[in-house]
């Protein structure tokens, strides 16, 4: 159900235990929230540390936060990546590449709606992240239409696309050897 108030873009039904609860996701443009949110990011990521640059919060990124009951649950980081695949792909391509939820909410399906989202609405067709939590969480990722993986960066980094950027992903590959 699409929400009509000021930078409420969507809203969906969760659970936490037997309760029912309305999470409403919206788009933030402040560097400050969106610096504090890579910083919750940071302290609670397992996977190696990366350093925040400027490029993670300009233009090309775009931050979405989850709230339940006014309170701000967790918020997930997008990245332009259609300059990548223009040769290939003939339209917008978005990353999903950081998320984060806090403790009290993870197990709900938050992060799952959340990605599900900015998939539908904002042409996310990749997810960045480590090789071994790719491979770990793959049924995920699968789950969710992510169907193709690939590893760089020395094999410590992986991407995984949907079906729709599946055959330009393998082309851009095969030209970047």
């Amino acid at each position: 159900m699409l929400i009509q108030s000021a930078n409420v873009y969507s809203s969906f039904i969760s659970t936490i235990g037997n309760n029912y609860l309305t999470v409403e996701i919206r788009e933030i443009e402040n560097i400050k929230e969106k610096r504090k949110w890579m910083e919750y990011f940071q302290k609670d990521y397992s996977g190696g540390v990366i350093p925040l640059n400027p490029h993670m919060f300009g233009s090309m990124c775009r931050y979405f936060v989850g709230s339940v009951n006014g309170k701000d649950v967790g918020f997930i980081r997008i990245t332009n990546k259609t300059e990548h695949f223009k040769k290939y792909f003939n339209g917008e391509v978005w990353n999903a590449s950081d998320a984060y939820v806090k403790k009290p909410y993870r197990g709900n399906s938050i992060l799952r709606q959340r990605i599900e989202y900015v998939m539908t609405n904002h042409q996310v067709l990749s997810v960045r992240m480590e090789t071994e939590r790719l491979e770990k969480s793959h049924r995920y990722y699968k789950s969710l239409g992510f169907n193709y993986a690939w590893s760089f960066d020395n094999g410590e980094l992986a991407i995984a696309v949907t079906d729709e950027l599946k055959e330009a992903a393998i082309k851009r590959n095969e030209d970047l050897k």
